[in-house]
């Protein structure tokens, strides 16, 4: 038995957009993705 409706049986999954290598100066955040953590405060306020 499966909980996933029909239609979205088939829809691919997300793949990631390319990001710079390792060590480049270079921050690309056009595909909404944020290479840093989240702030220690933003880990504080989940805690409580």
């Amino acid at each position: 038995m499966t909980f996933l409706r029909k239609h979205l049986q088939s829809v691919a999954g997300y793949t990631p957009g390319e990001q710079p290598p390792p060590g480049s100066s270079v921050i690309k955040l056009n595909t909404n993705e944020n290479p840093y953590p989240p702030s220690p405060e933003a880990f504080r306020v989940l805690q409580h």
